[in-house]
């Protein structure tokens, strides 16, 4: 855990560093990147759990998002980079479609105190329902 001493040296548009390209990934980091990427909705949650609608609307930086902002921006990013993937994948001519995630973002803002379950239980909900679809059919079939 950091103290606020070392908080105040940190960048905040980059709290864990800026993104660096990895190049050729190793097995062992895809499966990190997917153990992170399983963690998460409950890191999200536990983030903002116990915060209240005067919190959640905080800016996390000078000229940044809210705290709700930046939430729901994790899942809008995260959508919108698998539907491009998907099509970039199963097309021949994908169009990729943009989207303004800044305002998205402060459309988020001004819809009052939304959930922040809408954009963390979707993962969770989602996840599950799918894979209850393939493990009930390994079950059914008896595959190992």
């Amino acid at each position: 855990m950091s103290t606020n001493l070392e908080w105040q040296t940190i960048d905040p548009r980059f709290p864990i560093g800026p993104y660096a390209s990895p190049g050729n990934v190793a097995a062992a980091e895809r499966r990190d990147a997917i153990a992170t990427l399983e963690g998460l909705p409950c890191h999200l949650r536990d983030a903002v759990e116990g915060l209240d609608e005067s919190q959640l609307d905080t800016l996390y930086r000078e000229d940044g998002w809210t705290v709700r902002q930046v939430v729901h921006h994790v899942a809008d990013s995260h959508m919108n980079a698998f539907i491009r993937l998907r099509r970039a994948l199963t097309e021949d001519w994908p169009e990729i479609s943009p989207y303004d995630e800044w305002e998205r973002g402060f459309k988020h803002a001004k819809m009052g105190p939304m959930t922040i379950e809408a954009s963390t239980l979707l993962y969770a909900w989602h996840s599950r329902h799918h894979v209850a679809h393939i493990t009930h059919l390994r079950k059914k079939k008896g595959w190992k």
